[in-house]
């Protein structure tokens, strides 16, 4: 069985018969790193409020309002990751590129990392509420496990730093939703960009949760597309192809169909 994504959580693994080999691809990393670039963008110089304004024939500056707060860049922010796998990598490379810090809490802190070195610390998970509480930008980038699920809930979102940005690039049930709409109605903390969610939509009928968060002002919401690149698929599909076609050599090499020279060969 081969997974046209990451991640196995929407595999019924329990009804395969224990030989079957299950493998999962990715190359959405770059996509995703993209886009919690634009959404942290985006939240910073309130992107989506700006243009309801404006719209709405509003034009307001600090030159027009000197009340409005001002926006800040990149190297202003110290970004937290939860998680830091291929994905975690990946966007650490482009917030540090752009001047944020960067901190992390992951399973294993010990675990080498090409990109570790951009980090100011990476600590292991007992140490979430610190980076809760330090970071102007939470980005989720971990897999759903039993042990993550609800991770983030009603107790973490309160540490969060009251201007701060929630991203959720993971998956929806890492966040408790109660908890998060109580937080963002309530203005606790800053906003969340999410692409991803609790319930799978009907045809192209959002679910009413991801209606209702959409619709939140304090909320940047997107279908789960944000590793919907051409890049993304293109290199899926040659992946997928690559490993059939590896599997299906080495089944015929073991029935003796082919030689194993015949079989290497490209």
């Amino acid at each position: 069985m081969h997974v046209t994504g990451a991640g196995t959580d929407r595999v019924a693994l329990k009804y395969l018969p224990e030989s079957t080999q299950v493998a999962t691809t990715s190359h959405h990393e770059r996509s995703i790193a993209e886009y919690v670039v634009m959404a942290i963008l985006a939240h910073e110089r309130r992107l989506l409020s700006i243009t309801r304004e404006l719209t709405e024939g509003t034009w307001r500056t600090l030159a027009t309002d000197p009340n409005i707060s001002l926006f800040r860049t990149v190297k202003d922010l110290t970004v937290g990751f939860i998680g830091m796998g291929a994905i975690g990598q990946h966007t650490l490379s482009a917030v540090t590129a752009l001047g944020a810090k960067a901190v992390a809490v992951r399973r294993n802190p010990s675990e080498p990392s090409t990109d570790n070195q951009n980090l100011h610390w990476v600590k292991s998970m007992e140490h979430l509420p610190e980076l809760l509480e330090c970071s102007d930008v939470v980005v989720l980038c971990l897999p759903l496990t039993d042990a993550t699920r609800d991770l983030i809930g009603a107790t973490e979102l309160s540490m969060m730093r009251s201007d701060a940005l929630l991203v959720n690039v993971a998956r929806g049930p890492i966040v408790n939703a109660p908890a998060l709409i109580d937080v963002l109605d309530q203005q606790l903390i800053g906003g969340a960009a999410i692409d991803v969610w609790w319930d799978a939509p009907t045809g192209t009928v959002a679910p009413a949760l991801t209606q209702r968060l959409a619709a939140h002002p304090l909320v940047i919401a997107t279908p789960h597309y944000s590793g919907h690149s051409r890049e993304t698929f293109l290199s899926r599909v040659k992946e997928i192809c690559s490993n059939i076609n590896g599997f299906a050599s080495v089944a015929e090499q073991r029935k003796g169909l082919i030689s194993p020279e015949v079989a290497s060969t490209p």
